[in-house]
């Protein structure tokens, strides 16, 4: 939930806890349900590009293109994703609400249901000479690195598969006398096998109309906008190599955003292969066609299988130019480990050498870190740790937008260290504890204490949590809890509840009081039809807010 400051009555919000406290007590008396026939496959967003998310599970953990999941914080819901392209240890997905706040951060956490089966997830539907064995079928199918796109498919004639998305975001602020409406249908999918050809083609365009008083500074107000995100052709060859053309982000790279570019991608060996692009950045401010920002990218790519687990490195190099000066020069590195079931490791960087010869920083800065482990130590205990480090590099190009040098001089950095008990019968417990510091702002630290009980009747679970703060002149607490359930296998339903109380050392606004109500609800129509809804209610003297998200997504 986004702070607004708000103010309510003690009596009111200790009801509120209360009934949060109440209902745990009363569904964890409940008898467990028997188990159904999926298993829970959680992963965490690693990073985000132009094209979506990406995650640190993929086919070897039982995804699926088009499979549904929950992205949540915590215990705090954050909508539907669908996975829209497979690797063998990542995945990229969308999401069913991106105008929905919160948004999506890095370390967030995204489950699936994957169904149960006596062969795994990755093993492709049988044909003439191939075996039932996992191992037999991997080693017929076109090795796949991180990030890099899925394997044309084999079958004659042209394969065609993508979704068609409506959202709609709805604000209204009664205090103001003000409505903010963003409506925004999007576009995406490929076509593989093109006539029966080795050629595919991939798109992804979303058109927004924005209205009401809320927007009523903004340029596009009433006006459609089209956001032509992604449109590539790639010619594929026998080997796995390919050449593309078009708007593209590489996914080798996704941290370089969309370009208008070639690119080529050459198979060296079963571990190892190469990539380069050559293009041009579009313009940021609508997406057209421009030739201010020559862009040069390469990468190399490594998997392999180590008696520690999948393997996979990446690096790359990237060289910009800005209206005709050297502008940036970048170092990308990704090495990633998934090991056994619940431990897997991941470090991400991207590290600037300034080149315009301007006023500038000098030297190399470390503007990108993400660092992940998680370790399952037994049955019942794990524990997990991660670092993320952000610096707004200083670049020509961005100086051209932003201006304001201050600015760069703004970044972040967050630790966390969490133990995670399973202690059975669907009961499980957390505790977190997570430092977060800001340029020129101090630091503060966040220490969270989670339970949750699942396996109830109706496929319902109950969770609560507890977040004591301090730090940026701020003390506080929240309380988070909420109750799941899915009564049918097409609809899943969810109410939460959220409220936080903090001592701010200001005298303008000394409190933060705030208490939000979530009711969550998404329904599957059929195989390829689903519809996602959430409302919120947020109350307080100064502001009195009522936020409304829906979705309906058709997949062909």
């Amino acid at each position: 939930m986004s702070r607004t400051r708000q103010h309510r009555a003690p009596a009111q919000r200790v009801a509120l806890i209360g009934w949060v406290c109440c209902l745990v007590l009363a569904t964890s008396s409940a008898q467990a349900r028997d188990e159904g026939e999926t298993s829970d496959v959680t992963g965490r967003l690693l990073y985000e590009s132009a094209e979506g998310w990406f995650i640190d599970r993929g086919r070897s953990h039982g995804l699926t293109v088009g499979a549904r999941g929950r992205l949540r914080r915590g215990d705090q819901e954050l909508g539907g994703v669908t996975v829209f392209r497979l690797a063998r240890s990542t995945a990229q997905i969308t999401l069913d609400d991106p105008d929905r706040a919160p948004g999506p951060q890095v370390g967030d956490e995204v489950v699936f249901a994957v169904p149960l089966r006596e062969e795994p997830a990755d093993v492709p539907a049988k044909h003439d000479g191939e075996t039932s064995s996992g191992e037999a079928s991997e080693a017929k199918r076109p090795f796949t690195p991180l990030l890099a796109p899925n394997p044309v498919d084999e079958r004659p004639g042209t394969v065609l598969h993508g979704n068609v998305r409506y959202g709609l975001s709805w604000i209204h602020d009664p205090e103001r006398k003000r409505d903010s409406i963003l409506q925004r249908l999007g576009i995406s999918g490929s076509a593989e096998r093109l006539f029966g050809e080795p050629w595919s083609f991939e798109w992804d365009v979303d058109f927004l109309y924005r209205d009401g008083d809320g927007y009523r500074r903004h340029p596009d107000q009433r006006h459609v906008q089209v956001r032509p995100d992604l449109f590539v052709l790639r010619r594929h060859f026998d080997s796995g190599s390919s050449i593309g053309f078009g708007r593209q982000a590489p996914l080798a790279l996704p941290s370089i955003g969309p370009l208008d570019a070639v690119s080529g991608e050459k198979v060296l060996s079963e571990s190892w292969r190469v990539g380069a692009l050559i293009g041009l950045r579009p313009d940021p401010d609508d997406l057209g066609v421009s030739d201010d920002e020559p862009t040069l990218a390469a990468y190399s790519s490594y998997e392999t299988e180590t008696g520690w687990g999948d393997l996979t490195l990446t690096n790359g190099l990237l060289a910009s130019w800005f209206r005709g000066k050297a502008d940036r020069h970048a170092l990308l590195n990704d090495v990633r480990l998934s090991a056994s079931p619940g431990t897997s490791f991941s470090i991400s960087t991207e590290v600037d050498a300034y080149a315009s010869g301007e006023d500038f920083r000098s030297g190399l800065a470390l503007t990108r870190l993400n660092g992940r482990g998680s370790v399952r130590i037994s049955d019942v205990f794990s524990v997990r740790a991660g670092w993320h480090q952000f610096q707004l590099a200083e670049t020509l190009s961005r100086r051209s937008i932003i201006g304001d040098r201050d600015r760069y001089d703004w970044g972040h950095q967050r630790v966390d260290f969490g133990v995670r008990e399973d202690v059975g019968a669907g009961w499980s417990f957390e505790q977190v504890i997570a430092e977060s510091r800001g340029s020129g702002t101090g630091s503060d630290v966040r220490w969270t204490v989670r339970g949750r009980k699942s396996r109830l009747p109706l496929g319902s679970s109950v969770d609560l949590s507890y977040s004591q703060l301090q730090g940026f002149g701020t003390e506080g607490f929240s309380v988070n809890g909420g109750l799941s359930t899915q009564p049918l296998p097409e609809l899943w339903l969810r109410l939460g509840v959220f409220h936080e109380q903090l001592e701010i050392d200001n005298s303008i606004a000394p409190t933060f009081d705030a208490t939000q109500v979530t009711f969550d609800a998404d329904v599957f129509l059929s195989s390829a039809l689903s519809t996602s809804l959430q409302l919120s209610r947020s109350y307080g003297e100064s502001t009195d807010a009522t936020q409304l998200f829906f979705s309906l997504i058709w997949r062909f």
